[in-house]
């Protein structure tokens, strides 16, 4: 678990959750597409097009990132990792006003600095930690 070895304390908030898929929970982007041919052409990480029948739009999910970062932002903290899914991470990047990302990969690293009321990526998907894992 992330804090075992650092020991410092993990507090999970739901803020942070991965969109809800809705229907299309579990379902390929293939199979997506099938059911809805209205979406072929879009590619599974162009949320801010469209809503998965029953679950949340991307600007709910920036919504939520925006309600937790400004809740972090209010803490006195020198440093925090934030452990999220790539969906979040995007409507974090669109809330704080920084140029999207193509893609994030499981397990990548992205640093963020905040200050001033302005934010600047330091490091984007970096997965130099996993080079050589099993």
């Amino acid at each position: 678990m992330v804090g075992d070895s650092s020991g410092v304390d993990v507090v999970v908030d739901d803020r942070l959750q991965e969109f809800d898929f809705g229907r299309w929970e579990g379902l390929t982007w293939d199979e997506i597409v099938a059911a809805d041919p209205r979406l072929t052409g879009l590619d599974s990480t162009a949320a801010k097009l469209y809503t998965p029948e029953g679950g949340e739009s991307f600007a709910q999910v920036s919504a939520r990132a925006k309600s937790f970062l400004d809740d972090l932002t209010g803490q006195d903290f020198a440093a925090a990792a934030v452990v999220t899914h790539a969906g979040v991470l995007h409507a974090v990047f669109s809330v704080l006003g920084l140029a999207p990302a193509q893609r994030f990969t499981p397990g990548g690293i992205t640093r963020i600095a905040m200050e001033g009321g302005g934010a600047s990526v330091l490091a984007l998907d970096d997965r130099r930690h996993l080079d050589g894992a099993s």
